[in-house]
């Protein structure tokens, strides 16, 4: 019964370390993984994770766009979805493929700023 106990706590620390190692977005590249799971999620052909990392990257860009939008960086419209948001970023990191290991943060907030530049006091 022990032994059961032990195997069982190592198979679940095991996948709550996956878990945690796949919900990080750190570059370019990971915003398109997120961003794909996002497309499959709208398209209601969510498979596995994909739910989580459709909340995971919800999160994570309403993170950045409130601190882009506190820093007086960007002047998105208050009607503006998440959705178009996303596309935006979506579309800059598919014309510029050289930006893919840049920082998801500086992609977000240049994607971001030319689309909605900040307005000018």
């Amino acid at each position: 019964m022990k032994k059961l106990l032990v195997v069982m706590m190592i198979l679940v620390s095991a996948t709550v370390a996956s878990a945690e190692e796949r919900l990080q977005i750190q570059t370019g590249n990971d915003l398109i993984f997120y961003f794909k799971a996002w497309d499959r999620g709208i398209n209601n052909e969510a498979t596995g994770d994909d739910n989580n990392n459709v909340r995971y990257l919800g999160g994570y860009m309403q993170g950045v766009i409130r601190t882009l939008g506190y820093a007086d960086k960007v002047s998105i419209p208050p009607d503006t979805s998440y959705n178009q948001m996303i596309d935006v970023v979506k579309q800059l990191l598919n014309e510029h493929p050289e930006l893919w290991d840049y920082s998801s943060e500086l992609i977000i907030d240049i994607a971001l700023s030319m689309a909605w530049p900040p307005t000018q006091p």
